[in-house]
């Protein structure tokens, strides 16, 4: 997981906060598309922020 726009967040502790934006590029590797989209959409699922919304069409042609 790469973060973007670190000069606008901050972390507490163990928590991250951001300002909005894009904030996150989460990647994977694998063997194949299917199974590398699914680890990184699987990861994605394990992020939660307020306002937090993601495309779901990325990595599809």
């Amino acid at each position: 997981m790469f973060q973007c726009s670190t000069p606008e967040q901050k972390k507490e502790g163990n928590t991250y906060y951001t300002a909005g934006g894009r904030v996150l590029g989460v990647t994977a590797v694998a063997d194949n598309l299917d199974a590398v989209l699914g680890k990184a959409y699987e990861s994605v699922q394990k992020i939660k922020f307020k306002d937090m919304h993601y495309r779901k069409d990325i990595g599809r042609v």
